[in-house]
């Protein structure tokens, strides 16, 4: 799949995409096609390709609300919150980090939880809400069991 190799690895999600939408729906292609939406922003971000990504997104969160599992929206606003952070589109990365909190809450999903606190902790700082941002990361550091993640 191209490890190391971001270009390989945008291509092979790319032709993963491709199929899916020519077979039926089922709990399978759909989770597969929300998995590979979310790498392609990633990598296609990581590479500096974020033409189609408004395109990939919105195709994403199509399939995880088909799907119906909210929390599958979560890796899709984190990546795309990302892209539009880095854009300079501050207000919208908070937008998408805090909808992934909010899911991740939901989902009771405790690295779902810490990743979405991760990155909502980014744009909290950048808008100067210290206190908000040292709050979410005390919870994150708590369902981290202390910072082990950290190291």
């Amino acid at each position: 799949m191209g490890g190391r190799d971001r270009n390989e690895t945008l291509r092979h999600w790319q032709r993963v995409r491709a199929p899916l939408g020519r077979v039926p729906d089922s709990p399978e292609t759909l989770a597969l096609g929300v998995l590979a939406r979310a790498q392609m922003i990633r990598n296609g971000f990581i590479l500096g390709r974020t033409a189609d990504a408004a395109a990939v997104f919105a195709e994403g969160i199509d399939l995880a609300e088909r799907l119906g599992h909210p929390e599958a929206r979560g890796p899709l606003l984190m990546g795309y919150g990302s892209m539009r952070f880095f854009a300079g589109a501050i207000e919208e990365a908070l937008t998408h980090y805090s909808e992934a909190v909010r899911l991740a809450e939901q989902s009771g999903n405790d690295v779902l939880r810490f990743l979405a606190r991760f990155v909502l902790c980014n744009v909290l700082v950048v808008r100067l809400r210290l206190r908000g941002a040292l709050a979410i990361t005390e919870e994150g550091e708590t369902l981290d069991g202390g910072g082990r993640a950290a190291g």
